[in-house]
């Protein structure tokens, strides 16, 4: 399963959102995090960082 950047505005999405194809609702990392190393995400009205470390693995921190 791979997430995919939607480019339009036809689905009412953002430009550039990471959408979700399949059933077990996987998001392909390198997709989300579009060659950068963080990103900030609102969730319910909380900010949080994902950011990869110099290992390679995905740390979530508020």
């Amino acid at each position: 399963m791979m997430a995919e950047r939607d480019s339009s505005n036809g689905s009412g999405a953002p430009p550039n959102a990471v959408r979700v194809s399949g059933t077990d609702g996987c998001v392909d990392g390198e997709a989300l995090m579009n060659g950068m190393n963080e990103i900030r995400i609102l969730f319910r009205g909380q900010k949080y960082r994902l950011s990869v470390t110099g290992s390679g693995k995905l740390l979530l921190t508020k």
